[in-house]
């Protein structure tokens, strides 16, 4: 299945469970939520299932920072991929 068709899918459900990740500026660790969303054609509800807040060590957030010091161009083309096993 190609990914136009996966999103069309998941147009047609009126029930998805989602996760969501982020870390925000200050790169004090991981969020994570999971959620329960319940779509119609005039409503939208979402219930959140659960959330956790990993925080990041010394030694992570160090290496973060030094990838995120690179260019757009270096972190496009794998310069930085070190750091893509940080855990």
């Amino acid at each position: 299945m190609n990914p136009a068709d996966k999103l069309n899918e998941l147009i047609d459900k009126s029930h998805l469970q989602v996760m969501g990740l982020m870390s925000g500026t200050s790169m004090e660790g991981l969020d994570i939520c999971v959620a329960d969303i319940d779509l119609s054609e005039i409503k939208l509800d979402f219930e959140i299932v659960h959330f956790n807040s990993i925080p990041f060590g010394d030694a992570i957030r160090e290496k973060i920072c030094t990838a995120l010091s690179g260019t757009t161009n270096q972190v496009c083309a794998g310069e930085l991929s070190c750091y893509a096993n940080i855990y």
